[in-house]
């Protein structure tokens, strides 16, 4: 089966040329536990995508934090996926109440209100999806403190190869793939490869997975992230092999920006 991938591109700061995976991050976040975020309305919701929904005396359509589901208007190989995925969080909120808990940056670039959801039982939503298998984890840097019980979730899945882990175009592709990343842009892809080098110059630091940064992979971290990543010691990684995510925008090569470093993992 061949799968063709279109959608939107993002414009980060990047060097000319190159592939890049760029991990983006400020220093705040939110808190792990979603039930002790503020609460701005409850009621009943509906499903409008797989992560996309409203709920009754909340003006604005709600995005659920952390998470990205199928999307077949901009992955049309994913459109079954996508109303399995609608279907999954409609199934969930059928008959119930639901608390929504927006995080600290709440609104994105489109108006919507970014937010965990409790249900009336207590259920998080977000994590509940992952767990079926109908979403990944896409951290931003005010949802990185939920990370490791997001990643959790999804690990669950992706060990069982339950929703959209039963695909192969959902499969972890080569950071040594170029080709490939170039097909997928405007989609939120999962990468892994060896890195081959590193480098700091100006305000990024470097991490490339072949010996020519215009056509090879590379993953980017901007000044106002280092400190997040003090404990990876990023320029120390020449050799280890990594897995990063995010969503696949072009410059004068494809390139992935992510948000977190939780969405950096050190496979070694």
């Amino acid at each position: 089966m061949i799968f063709s991938r279109f959608g939107y591109e993002t414009r980060p700061r990047v060097l000319p040329g190159a592939v890049f995976i760029c991990v983006l991050l400020s220093a705040g976040g939110a808190l792990a536990d979603p039930a002790t975020l503020t609460e701005v309305g409850r009621g009943k919701a509906t499903a409008v995508t797989g992560d996309h929904l409203r709920v009754d005396g909340v003006e604005s359509e709600i995005v659920l934090a952390g998470i990205v589901a199928p999307r077949g208007r901009i992955e049309p190989f994913a459109a079954p996926l996508a109303d399995e995925a609608r279907d999954a969080l409609a199934a969930l909120l059928a008959g119930r109440t639901v608390s929504v808990r927006p995080i600290a940056e709440a609104s994105d670039r489109a108006g919507r209100l970014r937010a965990h959801l409790l249900r009336d039982d207590g259920l998080w939503v977000a994590a509940e999806l992952l767990r079926q298998g109908f979403a990944r984890v896409a951290l931003n840097a005010d949802t990185d403190d939920a990370g490791a019980d997001l990643l959790a979730a999804e690990a669950d899945a992706r060990k069982a190869r339950r929703g959209l882990w039963a695909h192969p175009a959902y499969a972890p592709h080569a950071a040594e793939d170029a080709d490939q990343l170039n097909r997928d842009v405007g989609t939120f892809q999962i990468v892994a490869g060896a890195v081959t080098s590193t480098a700091r110059r100006g305000d990024f630091m470097y991490l490339n997975f072949g010996a020519d940064y215009r056509d090879d992979v590379t993953v980017v971290i901007p000044r106002d992230a280092w400190t997040s990543f003090r404990k990876m010691r990023p320029l120390t990684l020449t050799g280890k092999r990594i897995e990063a995510r995010g969503w696949v925008v072009r410059h004068n090569g494809p390139e992935i920006e992510v948000r977190s470093p939780a969405l950096l993992n050190v496979l070694d």
